[in-house]
């Protein structure tokens, strides 16, 4: 009853054994309506209408994944998890509004974060890129694409591709020092000369 998380005990077939306080008052019926009832015999009163028919697929498909569900009646994001318990099985229900709302005010923050550094790169006419080591991927900034010559999102950025789009004198200088630095874990920096997809030649100045 002190969990701060909402529990409901199931038997095989699907009847309310038992919940506490905090699983009655978000289903916004009380405890005794629903204790000893089956869950086709409930009605959804302030749960929504995907929780419910997630809580009764709990019996009959126990391998479904953990879910967020929203309570409007409540403005609250709950997570829903549920673990076998002999012939029983248990529901957790677990208020995620906190983390909800931290993870949308970073969301915020990282789309005012990306546009003022498309407004940046666009003005000083540099761009970036990011290099996952394990996966050898890419990821360029919408500023690297124009320095190309390209719109964003025109290619998939590979190593076999920047070496095609390099002057060829200067992809083995370039593969030493990144090579280096990969070693060292030291700050870099080279110069790569590059053609346009316009076929100009140009110069990019990298530090990272």
């Amino acid at each position: 009853q002190r969990l701060p998380w909402g529990v409901v005990v199931l038997d095989a077939h699907g009847t309310v054994l038992r919940l506490n306080q905090q699983a009655a008052d978000w289903w916004g019926v009380p405890q005794q309506d629903l204790a000893g009832k089956r869950l086709e015999q409930l009605t959804a009163g302030t749960l929504p209408a995907d929780l419910l028919q997630a809580l009764r697929q709990v019996t009959t498909s126990p391998a479904q994944p953990p879910g967020e569900f929203f309570l409007p009646r409540h403005q609250q994001w709950i997570t829903m998890t549920s673990t076998r318990q002999g012939d029983d099985w248990v529901v957790y229900w677990q208020d995620v509004t906190a983390q909800k709302q931290r993870q949308s005010e970073n969301e915020n923050q990282q789309a005012a974060s990306d546009s003022l550094l498309g407004r940046t790169e666009a003005v000083a006419r540099t761009g970036s890129y990011e290099l996952e080591l394990a996966t050898g991927r890419f990821h360029f900034s919408d500023g690297l694409y124009r320095l190309f010559g390209e719109e964003p999102d025109a290619f998939v950025p590979d190593l076999a591709l920047l070496d095609a789009r390099s002057h060829p004198d200067d992809g083995a200088a370039v593969q030493q020092v990144l090579a280096q630095a990969i070693a060292d874990c030291q700050p870099y920096y080279y110069q790569r000369r590059i053609y346009r997809s316009d076929g100009q030649l140009r110069t990019l100045e990298v530090h990272g």
